[in-house]
């Protein structure tokens, strides 16, 4: 080793003079010779006896409760659970990013005069809400008719007004079942339903009573 390598390393590494002995070489030495040791103990082998084990640790129990923690005050109310899942802040980014896409399709794919993209206008949370609450399927109708019919969970909010069932090529006057009739166990047809719900209701009183009542 050359002369400048080591005043290179004396740059480094401070020596002492003399006799004396710093603190930093006596800490440094006693860690080096502490590192050693525990290395050399960790690679030593022992057989372990299966007769004469050692005590296990003592056992605790887990009081932890992952998961949501939230306070249903009624169960059976299916809109508490529905409002506990898509909360404001998710219906709001499912807005931002349906306009966000439906925005560049529509510059990325322009239509003809009379296309559907033509009449696009932003959405917003009640729109996101009608969506959501016509595709929220629980039990399925007969095949007859091929629809699906739900308890929708929003039926109790919003706005509803009552509209004729559309008319069909073979029937002028279309009548429906009612579905609070039906659960009822009462056979009894109306010309009325809710567009918003997509159900059939007598406008009388069952159409308040589905809009109103939590339990029907």
């Amino acid at each position: 080793m050359s002369d400048s390598d080591k005043s290179d390393l004396d740059d480094y590494f401070p020596s002492s003079s003399g006799s004396e002995t710093s603190e930093y070489d006596i800490t440094s030495h006693e860690e080096d010779s502490d590192c050693d040791y525990s290395l050399k103990d960790a690679r030593r082998w022992v057989q372990l006896g299966t007769k004469n084990l050692p005590m296990p640790p003592p056992r605790f129990p887990f009081s932890g409760q992952p998961g949501i923690k939230k306070n249903i005050l009624d169960a059976s109310n299916s809109l508490l659970f529905f409002e506990l899942f898509f909360d404001e802040q998710l219906v709001l980014h499912i807005v931002t990013e349906t306009s966000r896409f439906a925005d560049q399709y529509i510059n990325q794919h322009p239509g003809k005069e009379k296309s559907r993209t033509k009449f696009w206008h932003p959405t917003n949370t009640e729109e996101i809400y009608v969506f959501l609450e016509k595709f929220h399927v629980t039990t399925p109708r007969s095949a007859k008719r091929q629809k699906l019919q739900s308890d929708c969970p929003l039926r109790l909010t919003g706005r509803h007004f009552p509209d004729l069932v559309p008319s069909t090529s073979s029937e002028k006057n279309t009548s429906r079942k009612c579905i609070v009739c039906s659960k009822a166990k009462v056979r009894r047809e109306t010309r009325y339903q809710c567009n918003e719900c997509d159900v059939v209701l007598c406008v009388q009183h069952c159409f308040r009573n589905y809009h109103t009542a939590d339990k029907l």
